[in-house]
């Protein structure tokens, strides 16, 4: 990660409204995945893997495995030593070893959507039926450290600086989950970070867009154009991204 800690822990510590910080077992269990996820695809780019598996005890229980085994498939050079580098910036404590494995990388990324729609969406819908009523906008962002925050903004809504974060959604004062050129701009940038949920949510329906497979250079370039190219254009250009998947919801 190109940020400090200590940065982020600043930016945070600027917010100026109300807030409610958040550090439990979900938020920690999703920054690991987030962060594992980003530690799996560099592997698989520095020694030029085909597919890449983990061992499934990475899906279970509160806390990261003590150790983490790999099953990389027609990799031209050795993931443990490419492990070695990788780890330290990802965070990833666990000792990582070759072996058999079953869960294949592309289907962690689903299992942080899952996570955010069974367990932090129905809060931020709670949030949403207040910003319909006051006007007041609220946003949850969610840090790879394991750390986040739900930060009351103010009305039609919420400034924040920026801090690198995996997962953002806020709330919409309208009925519909149109997203804004100002909220074009931040979610570009949260998956130019290779951050991994982006979610707008009202009373009448809600829009989950989240990364479903490594960016490639192509698209972060295209990315990059998107964000001065208006709102429309932008959602139509969103279709064609198979990195990216978008839900809508009621």
């Amino acid at each position: 990660m190109n940020s400090s800690g200590s940065s982020r822990n600043q930016g945070l510590n600027e917010l100026r409204r109300e807030e409610i910080l958040l550090d439990n077992v979900l938020t920690e269990r999703m920054a690991f995945i987030a962060r594992l996820i980003n530690f799996l695809e560099d592997l698989a780019d520095d020694a030029f893997c085909r597919e890449i598996y983990v061992s499934e005890d990475v899906l279970l229980g509160g806390s990261a495995p003590s150790s983490i085994t790999v099953d990389a498939v027609d990799c031209e050079y050795d993931v443990v030593e490419s492990a070695r580098a990788f780890s330290k910036e990802w965070s990833i404590n666990s000792n990582v070893k070759k072996g058999r494995a079953e869960v294949q990388l592309s289907s962690l990324y689903k299992y942080i959507y899952e996570l955010y729609m069974n367990y932090l969406h129905p809060l931020m819908k709670h949030y949403s039926i207040k910003t319909y009523a006051q006007g007041v906008e609220y946003c949850l962002a969610l840090l790879f450290e394991g750390k986040g925050v739900i930060v009351e903004g103010g009305r039609n809504k919420v400034v924040l600086p920026y801090f690198k974060h995996f997962l953002s959604a806020h709330t919409h004062p309208g009925g519909r989950a149109l997203p804004s050129e100002a909220d074009l701009r931040t979610m570009f940038r949260l998956f130019i970070d290779r951050g991994f949920l982006y979610s707008i949510v009202a009373p009448g329906s809600s829009m989950i867009v989240y990364r479903a497979a490594p960016l490639t250079e192509e698209s972060l370039d295209l990315m990059s154009k998107l964000v001065n190219s208006g709102v429309e254009a932008a959602l139509n250009y969103m279709k064609n991204f198979k990195e990216l998947k978008t839900v809508l919801t009621i």
